[in-house]
């Protein structure tokens, strides 16, 4: 019998595999079939990153940059809007990377406090794990695909990013929102290795194991 075979389900490389897989087919429909672009080119306002913020938080941040790679890649393959443009590519990684990191880095920080495990806290660091998924979701369409767009179309960075400053924000806490109604529905299904709180509580039940 395999190593891998042996392995828990989330940790088998096909099961991560088809999540991922599962996120970008999600991005894609999300992002190119239901959205429009708007303000002349210059806003698209979609639900295509709450697929890819989902990777990183659930699969970690390797798989979450994996998914946004593809999900651009194969979006702008099979269903292209406008010209393909790398920048964007690579702020689609960084929207799944980013929330990955939050998750590692608060991991790590549970494992060397070793905080008892409570569902309370873990709630609020859920909390935090949202909000930081939202602000680096607005940093990067904000500030890096303002750039990219003001190569594209010629004009201004500072015009554009005064032009796309509020729908952007709106955009990102919208997708923030949804985000957290989704991890919601996911708690509840019987999957193993999808529940975020269960992820954090796992660190801190590992931490209150080695503190003994």
């Amino acid at each position: 019998m395999s190593a891998s075979f042996n392995r828990p389900p989330e940790r088998r490389p096909v099961y991560r595999l088809a999540l991922a897989a599962l996120f970008v087919a999600l991005s894609v429909i999300l992002t190119r079939l239901l959205s429009v672009i708007v303000i002349g080119g210059a806003f698209r306002p979609e639900l295509g990153h709450v697929p890819i913020q989902l990777a990183g938080l659930l699969l970690g941040p390797g798989y979450g940059g994996l998914v946004g790679l593809a999900a651009d890649l194969v979006g702008a393959i099979a269903l292209p809007q406008g010209a393909f443009h790398p920048g964007f590519t690579l702020s689609s990684v960084l929207v799944g990377v980013l929330p990955g990191l939050a998750v590692t880095v608060l991991r790590s920080g549970i494992a060397r406090r070793g905080q008892a495990a409570e569902r309370g806290k873990d709630r609020g660091l859920i909390l935090v794990l949202l909000l930081a998924t939202v602000a680096g979701d607005w940093a990067v369409a904000q500030f890096l695909s303002t750039f990219w767009l003001s190569g594209l179309l010629g004009t201004p960075w500072s015009t554009l990013f005064a032009l796309r400053l509020v729908p952007v924000a709106v955009r990102s806490l919208l997708n923030g929102a949804v985000l957290a109604l989704v991890l919601r529905v996911f708690e509840q299904l019987p999957l193993p290795g999808v529940a975020l709180s269960c992820r954090l509580g796992e660190s801190r039940r590992q931490a209150r194991r080695s503190g003994l």
